[in-house]
């Protein structure tokens, strides 16, 4: 009667829910599960308490819900653990593992760009023009230049040699050289810091690099370790924190 009443008013969306909503109704028609027409109590006590009647005295409800979080607390702990520890043997394979990377990174490239070059941004350009700033502009580096370039001069004695062939202006040459050398050094490194430091220049340098660095191959023995690392630290911090009970954490048990 009943089945055929929620039929008419479509209570469900189709007709044959009405069994598998009712289970323990359709079951308790045998004699031998007659037990189970108990459970129309508990089902008449949760929709009075949703219209707001109290059944049951407030501290039985919070008992009751603190089991049944328990319960399923318990169980769902057990089905992740098993899950994880299932997937780390299939990592173990080295086909399993060599795909999971491939697809991984293969699926993450652009994100990959899009960080390093952040930290590209973030970091690097900073120090760039830290470094800078220590070496007062450049022009320390510059000078230093300088100083290696005309001491390279000094020290090709062919040079020397062909230069003092020149009577009076040889001598006169060879200092004014070593003089020039210095400065080509040191407008070499400051043409260099301009160009180099640059901000768009500099940006379209990160770009590049990052875009590099998202291309890496697969085929890498350090890239496969340091993957395999991440991957094993996460899922043993994961596995902790699925291990915490949290229901010992409650006062219901007064541990």
């Amino acid at each position: 009667m009943r089945w055929a009443i929620a039929i008419k008013q479509k209570v469900y969306y189709r007709w044959f829910f009405f069994p598998f909503v009712h289970w323990y109704e359709v079951l308790g028609c045998f004699p031998q599960l007659r037990a189970l027409r108990l459970l129309r109590a508990v089902v008449i006590g949760r929709r009075l308490y949703q219209l707001g009647y109290q059944v049951l005295p407030q501290t039985w409800i919070n008992r009751i819900k603190f089991y049944i979080d328990l319960l399923l607390e318990e169980l769902s702990d057990r089905v992740i653990l098993t899950a994880i520890q299932n997937f780390r043997q299939e990592l173990t394979s080295s086909d399993t593992h060599k795909s999971f990377i491939e697809s991984t990174i293969a699926k993450n490239r652009n994100k990959i760009e899009a960080a390093v070059l952040s930290v590209l941004r973030t970091e690097l350009a900073p120090k760039l023009q830290e470094l800078t700033a220590l070496s007062g502009g450049g022009s320390i580096l510059a000078s230093e230049m300088g100083n290696a370039i005309e001491e390279g001069l000094a020290n090709t004695p062919e040079l020397r040699r062909y230069l003092r062939m020149i009577p009076i202006a040889g001598s006169l040459i060879e200092s004014q050289l070593h003089h020039v050398g210095h400065n080509i050094g040191e407008n070499v490194v400051n043409a260099l810091n301009k160009r180099l430091l640059d901000p768009k220049r500099l940006d379209i340098l990160m770009m590049e690099i990052a875009s590099g660095i998202a291309q890496i191959d697969t085929n890498n023995t350090a890239l496969d370790t340091l993957i395999s690392s991440i991957i094993d630290d996460s899922l043993t911090a994961f596995e902790a924190q699925v291990k915490v009970q949290q229901w010992k954490h409650q006062d219901m048990l007064n541990l």
